[in-house]
């Protein structure tokens, strides 16, 4: 028979006790999983984008038949890890100020006691009490920042009382009810114009800055998907081919295990990785008779192109040219991959990225 459920519940620990204080809470690990789930959502999206770019004038409905699962999922997972972050983020800016302002002693009125005349209170004390909702710690917030009662490092935190309130509203209707998935265009203006913006102003303040992997694992520092999705939205017409371009990068950069400082100190502890992926790529570059270049997002020489060929003909339908093209590439390290829409926007000029290598476009 299973243990007490009162024992199963209790065999845990704290973060604080285990890192000595160095991490406080999930709030740093939230929003690298936010980010995480929202740079994926553009490798969930690889098809509908390929079928926009076949038939232009696909309706609204078609195009949300086109968002999977995985979509949805990742797309989901993004607002609530990102809610959790700001959650988790507000209670601890009211806990600083005073234990009252983040949890209801109403209902514990020794623990109120002691907490009004400054006693010392235990833990086991304090997890009998309940935090605050989200809601409420929004609106302690504002109140206390409309009346400078909070340090002026937090009065950026007033330009998005409304935005956090929305974002309550929308992961509550996901938690919730389950039925409803913010389309990718939104998705991606909401991340765009407010989500990573906001972030961009916590992270340097906060406690978890140290643990948290905010800056991409890139080869090349030239490229920001965090910067170029955010000035893309400060466009009057945003070029939401290059946000989703950014987003498989971005995406590629989580993924990447390697540390871009290819001939550091860690050269040695990458090696065996570094070597398995370039064996696997040599192997596709011997069978598909094509490349094998560096990667822009990891370094490794593990990037491998795959080749189509057309051939044209003439008004009676007689061979006329036979020409071969880059169907698509794709890294066997971080998995970066780029396919033929993308390509062709990139040749186009409509996406300005000058980092493929030469003969891959």
């Amino acid at each position: 028979m299973g243990s007490n459920l009162d024992n199963l519940f209790k065999d845990g620990y704290y973060l604080n006790d285990v890192s000595d204080g160095y991490v406080k809470s999930l709030a740093g690990f939230s929003l690298s999983n936010a980010m995480r789930a929202f740079f994926r959502t553009s490798v969930d999206l690889e098809y509908l984008r390929n079928a926009e770019s076949i038939n232009q004038s696909m309706s609204q409905k078609s195009k949300d038949k086109h968002h999977s699962g995985l979509y949805a999922t990742d797309a989901s997972d993004a607002i609530s890890h990102y809610h959790h972050f700001l959650e988790l983020f507000l209670k601890d800016i009211l806990e600083k100020e005073h234990r009252l302002m983040a949890y209801d002693a109403s209902k514990k009125p020794s623990i109120l006691y002691k907490l009004v005349k400054g006693e010392h209170v235990n833990d086991d004390e304090i997890e009998s009490l309940k935090m605050i909702e989200f809601s409420e710690a929004i609106e302690r917030v504002a109140v206390l920042l409309r009346e400078n009662k909070l340090d002026q490092k937090y009065a950026f935190l007033a330009g998005y009382i409304d935005v956090m309130k929305r974002v309550n509203t929308l992961r509550n209707r996901i938690t919730h009810r389950g039925a409803f998935i913010l389309r990718s265009q939104a998705l991606d203006e909401l991340f765009g114009v407010y989500l990573i913006p906001l972030a961009r102003e916590i992270v340097p303040i906060s406690d978890f800055s140290k643990i948290l992997r905010w800056k991409f694992n890139l080869c090349n520092e030239n490229i920001d998907p965090y910067g170029t999705i955010v000035n893309e939205y400060q466009q009057a017409c945003p070029n939401t081919s290059n946000v989703h371009l950014m987003k498989l990068i971005g995406n590629a950069a989580y993924n990447n295990e390697i540390n871009p400082d290819l001939d550091g100190i860690l050269h040695h502890f990458y090696k065996e990785k570094r070597e398995k992926a370039e064996r696997m790529a040599i192997a596709e570059e011997h069978y598909l008779q094509s490349d094998r270049k560096k990667c822009p997002v990891c370094g490794c020489q593990t990037l491998v192109s795959v080749i189509d060929d057309y051939e044209e003909t003439d008004e009676n339908d007689n061979p006329k040219n036979f020409k071969q093209y880059v169907e698509s590439i794709h890294c066997h390290q971080c998995g970066f991959e780029l396919r033929s829409w993308m390509l062709n926007k990139i040749r186009s000029g409509a996406v300005q990225f000058n980092y493929i290598p030469q003969g891959f476009i």
